[in-house]
């Protein structure tokens, strides 16, 4: 999100300007030559050159997107680096390349789709990230089903937490089955004389410590949360593509009124004409039926 911006901006704006040094040096660049020829004496554009310009920006929205939960800053280093692109993309087309052949388009074409893609995608990844990674599933199962104060209103607290997600090893069962393993004066080696250890997990106490049943209710509750997270923010953007329409409505008046209008003077049928020429077919119907 830093180095490979700042490399990129670096060899997008650096080989062009060494390339137009070097024409320069070769080419008389004297002032009484005309605009148009100088203009022509620039590096034309690559094939597909809006294709790479896309496609840096669309990889750098799924990065953001995607991983926006591991680490909170990207979007920061993305909105410097969309401002830099715009002034070096600007630079490259005034002053380093020539004027591109313009073409007429309606939209982005697929790329569109592909952001869409990229946004439904990145949101089922972080509900993954938030359930799974955080804290924050574990200690609202704890506080409202384990923790001794949980009939609370408003759920318990978060005492005895840490030893809840704590699991018991008996050292002596771990020793019975790797004969061998056992330390050698334990108290002098690792000053260490119980005969059990404590790790971070939800397992069963005895041997084959399978997963305890909080394990799966765990399991359970972030399925839940990813669930609940999904129906919430797909709920909230599409109430908000349905508030705000794609085209408004006073530009919809317009285009439909200058289609008329267009209708009118090429004279094609408009919806007068239309509505006479069905009356006209009903019409003719009911006489063949008589």
């Amino acid at each position: 999100m830093v180095g490979k911006q700042i490399i990129g901006n670096i060899v997008e704006l650096g080989i062009p300007s060494l390339v137009l040094w070097s024409k320069r040096r070769k080419l008389d660049d004297s002032t009484d030559r005309p605009q148009y020829i100088k203009d022509h004496d620039l590096s034309a554009l690559k094939n597909h050159y809006l294709f790479w310009e896309y496609l840096e920006i669309v990889l750098q929205f799924g990065f953001v997107t995607m991983f926006v939960a591991a680490f909170p800053l990207g979007p920061v280093f993305a909105l410097i680096n969309a401002v830099m692109e715009i002034r070096v993309d600007a630079i490259n087309f005034v002053s380093h390349h020539r004027r591109p052949q313009t073409v007429r388009i309606e939209d982005i074409g697929a790329w569109y789709g592909v952001l869409e893609a990229v946004a439904r995608v990145a949101v089922l990844m972080n509900a993954f990230v938030l359930a799974f990674t955080s804290e924050f599933i574990p200690k609202l199962v704890y506080r409202y089903k384990y923790a001794p104060d949980r009939h609370l209103p408003g759920g318990g607290t978060l005492k005895g937490y840490i030893n809840n997600s704590l699991s018991y090893i008996d050292l002596k069962t771990l020793y019975s089955l790797e004969p061998g393993t056992e330390p050698v004066n334990p108290t002098e080696n690792v000053n260490y004389t119980r005969d059990y250890c404590r790790y971070s997990s939800y397992r069963e106490s005895i041997w084959p410590y399978d997963n305890s049943k909080e394990y799966w209710n765990l399991i359970a509750a972030r399925l839940a949360f990813v669930v609940a997270f999904l129906f919430v923010v797909y709920s909230v953007t599409t109430l908000i593509a349905w508030i705000v329409p794609d085209v408004p409505e006073n530009l919809k008046f317009k285009k439909a009124r200058e289609k008329q209008v267009v209708k009118d003077k090429l004279g094609g049928p408009g919806d007068d004409d239309d509505d006479d020429e069905e009356e006209s077919e009903d019409e003719d119907v009911e006489e063949k039926n008589e």
